[in-house]
């Protein structure tokens, strides 16, 4: 990837890194968790969405 593509990159992807970081299912150097369940990153990326988008 180029470096000036990495701004970018990182306003797309990093909701998903923090949900993967809060479930467990990843950690801080990006390395998927021995005995974890994705989809647990998943549900928390749906809850940070859910969340963010919803109307108060």
């Amino acid at each position: 990837m180029n470096e000036s593509e990495i701004p970018g990159w990182v306003d797309r992807h990093w909701e998903v890194a923090a949900a993967m970081l809060e479930s467990g299912a990843m950690d801080e150097m990006g390395e998927w968790q021995p005995g974890q369940d994705w989809r647990r990153g998943l549900e928390a990326y749906r809850e940070r969405l859910a969340a963010k988008h919803t109307i108060r």
